[in-house]
């Protein structure tokens, strides 16, 4: 994501299997899934707990960041 205050990239690393919340994340911003094996795509969901897109591994590309409340690395 892009840091306002710092006027730099931030990069994320989730590094356990788990289901995120983002705070403050708005806008476009790029996306990629650098995991490996069968269990690694990340979904991203809605306020509402609704899947908005699945991304599988080594896949990138930018995203709208301000509707998505939560990341899920894996399942």
């Amino acid at each position: 994501m892009w840091d306002k205050s710092t006027d730099d990239w931030k990069v994320f690393w989730f590094n356990k299997c788990a289901t995120y919340s983002l705070s403050n994340w708005e806008g476009p911003g790029p996306y990629f899934n650098n995991q490996t094996g069968g269990r690694a795509v990340a979904s991203f969901y809605r306020r509402d707990g609704s899947s908005m897109k699945n991304v599988s591994p080594g896949d990138d590309g930018w995203w709208d960041w301000s509707p998505v409340w939560k990341i899920r690395n894996c399942y």
